[in-house]
């Protein structure tokens, strides 16, 4: 829906409603930064999305319903002071079962026996031609190239991600996903927040880093998941 090869910045007092009908709902290469402000994203891919940056969420109230992830960042993710009420996938009442498909849809898995024709061929003035040899046009065709775009066919539908580091020092966060709730490829810091965490499929806080929970602010229900909290270095 809205799109930047560059950051987007978002602040403000007032109210922005974000649909992403075909793919992703806010995204940005550079990095995207919101302030303050009432955001609605409703997409069926990513909500928000910083596909080679960073995120960071000061202040406002983001309420993101996505297909995919809700919150993506490429690189490290700091949230401070917002309330967040997040659903990605199929929300935390899929039962995580079948084919995830991007789009936010939960396919079962069917039989079906088919008999098709896996060669085609047209017969014009007594020449037989192969339709499988036909040559696929390129990307560029018409000055037209899709494989710029920030489009991501995997199947990744957590709540809040990132590539990098993850820090969360206060806020409300109201999560129902499909996937991992809150995740981060790196070192997460949690020092602060209010957490109601529900996963169908997935762990409710997971970090390939350290994981560091502190803070007598920090509240965390975990309903629903696979595992509650899980680190693969230290928790």
């Amino acid at each position: 829906a809205l799109f930047s090869k560059g950051a987007v910045t978002v602040t403000g007092e007032g109210s922005l409603t974000v649909n992403g009908y075909i793919n992703n709902g806010l995204a940005a290469k550079g990095g995207v930064t919101i302030n303050s402000g009432t955001l609605t994203v409703n997409s069926t891919n990513d909500g928000v999305k910083a596909s080679d940056g960073a995120i960071t969420v000061s202040g406002g109230t983001l309420k993101v319903t996505a297909g995919g992830d809700g919150v993506s960042a490429g690189t490290d993710l700091s949230i401070t002071g917002v309330s967040f009420d997040i659903t990605s996938g199929d929300g935390s009442e899929s039962s995580g079962q079948g084919q995830m498909t991007p789009g936010g849809s939960t396919a079962q898995a069917q039989t079906q026996t088919q008999t098709q024709t896996q060669t085609q061929t047209q017969t014009q003035t007594g020449t037989t031609q192969d339709a499988s040899a036909m040559p696929t046009p390129p990307n560029d065709m018409n000055g037209f190239d899709d494989s710029s775009d920030d489009t991501d066919d995997s199947a990744s539908m957590k709540a809040i991600k990132c590539d990098g580091n993850m820090s969360i020092t206060g806020g409300t966060f109201t999560i129902n996903s499909t996937d991992h709730a809150i995740h981060a490829s790196g070192a997460m810091d949690i020092t602060g927040g209010t957490f109601t965490i529900s996963s169908s499929a997935g762990k409710g806080i997971s970090g390939h880093g350290n994981v560091t929970i502190d803070g007598q602010s920090t509240a965390i229900t975990i309903t629903k998941a696979t595992e509650g909290i899980e680190s693969k270095a230290v928790l």
